[in-house]
Parts: C-alpha cells; sequence; structure tokens
C-alpha cells in the first residue's frame, strides 16, 4: 500500500517506528541510520551497485530491468541569463566539483561529485520530465 507521506519528516519516524515497512529514500535520509544499523537497506536503485554500498543490490539485479531511479542536483540561472555568465558559472562549478574536499563533501551524504555541461543538464531535465510525465498522465496523478 503507498502512503502519500508530504516529506522524510513525517516519513522516517514511522519507518523507524515499524509503522510502514518500506520507503524509497536517499542515502543523506537514511544514512545516520543505516550506518547505526536501525535500517537494512534492500535495494539501490541505480542500474548498476552504488559505489557506497557495493554490496546492495540493485533493483536490475532483483529483477526489474531498466529500474532507474536517481538522484541530481543542479545549478539554475534564470531564463536569459547571458551566455557568458551560464559559461562562467558552469566553469566555476565544475572546477569545484572536481576537488577533493567537493567530493569527500558529497560522499559523505552519499553523492558523487560530478560537473556536466549546461546542455548535459538540458538533455536530462528533457528526458526526467519525458520519463515522469508518462508516469503522472498514466497514474493521473494530480496536484493537491
Amino acid at each position: 500500500m503507498h502512503i502519500p507521506y508530504k516529506g522524510y519528516s513525517q516519513a522516517l519516524p514511522d519507518l523507524l517506528g515499524a509503522r510502514v515497512s518500506t520507503m524509497m529514500a536517499d542515502l543523506v535520509v537514511v544514512g545516520p541510520a543505516i550506518k547505526d544499523n536501525r535500517l537494512k537497506v534492500l535495494a539501490a536503485t541505480s542500474l548498476e551497485r552504488s559505489r557506497f554500498m557495493p554490496n546492495v543490490p540493485s533493483m536490475q539485479e532483483l529483477g526489474f530491468p531498466g529500474y532507474e531511479v536517481t538522484v541530481w542536483f543542479a545549478l539554475f540561472a534564470p531564463k536569459g541569463t547571458p551566455a557568458d555568465i551560464v559559461a562562467r558559472l558552469n566553469a566555476e562549478s565544475r572546477k569545484y566539483l572536481a576537488t577533493p574536499e567537493a567530493r569527500e563533501a558529497y560522499a559523505k551524504l552519499g553523492h558523487e561529485a560530478e560537473g556536466s555541461t549546461p546542455e548535459q543538464l538540458a538533455a536530462i531535465v528533457r528526458t526526467d520530465g519525458e520519463k515522469y510525465g508518462k508516469v503522472i498522465r498514466e497514474a493521473n496523478i494530480r496536484i493537491e
């Protein structure tokens, strides 16, 4: 049964209190409870095993071919931002993400620090929009 929580702050206590049996969550949210052995990870939602949890199978390995739900973060600027400003923001953010400090900080959260180009980000946004748009339409999901 799906239980639509408004956020992790409501869902996590219910999971830890065994009022719900499973939850899909980012490592940032559940990492401490995993480390304290209060939660067991059942699967990674990436196509391959996570480097942060190499002993945890992926959903694909468990018999769900092509199943992939990943988390990404991006830096956006207002429409019409001059191309030279976008290029500079992109270059500086990629430079930072390549540093050992950034990689270590992101790894502590269960994420990989990885930069991309504005064109690569646009492709991800487009692809995710198509994928989740289809899910939303087929499930007839509406904003409350």
